[in-house]
This record gives C-alpha cells, structure tokens and sequence, in this order.
C-alpha cells in the first residue's frame, strides 16, 4: 500500500530544508518519510498490503498529512517525537 501527498515543488528546497527532512526520517516522521519524486518533495506511508490492518492504515494516513502539514516547521508526522531541537 503506497499513502503519498505531494508538499512541493524540489526547486523550492535548499539544503537545509533537505536536511531537516532527512533527520526527520530518522527521529520525528515515524512511518511516514519524506521523499522526492518527479521533481516533488512528498510525504509517503509505504507498507506491505497482506499485513496491513485498518488502523494502521490510518495511521499511515493520519502521518503522511501530518508530515505534509509540518514540513518546513517541525517536520513531525504528529506522533512521538526525538530530537526535536534539530529544526
């Protein structure tokens, strides 16, 4: 199962956009991750569909319009967060 929501556009990142979002892939966006494809910063929840249940299905929703929402800011996918000092 693939949950993606566009963010923008890859010539509107600077470094350290890029690399806030790359330490927020490792400590604040839980399941969901930020990514690039096509030329677009994205948000995606990725997950095997044989073992994914309804609430986590959610969730991974739930995250991947967090992530989107926070981007650029916390860069959290709304849940436990690490590191938070890092933005």
């Amino acid at each position: 199962m693939l949950v993606i929501s566009p963010i923008t556009s890859t010539e509107d990142l600077n470094e350290g956009l890029l690399l806030a979002a790359m330490q927020a892939n490792f400590d604040r966006a839980l399941d969901a991750r930020y990514g690039v494809s096509d030329g677009t910063v994205r948000s995606a929840f990725i997950h095997p569909l044989a073992d994914l249940t309804a609430d986590l299905f959610v969730s991974g929703c739930h995250q991947v319009a967090q992530s989107a929402a926070s981007f650029g800011t916390t860069f959290s996918s709304g849940g436990m967060s690490y590191n938070t000092d890092a933005v």
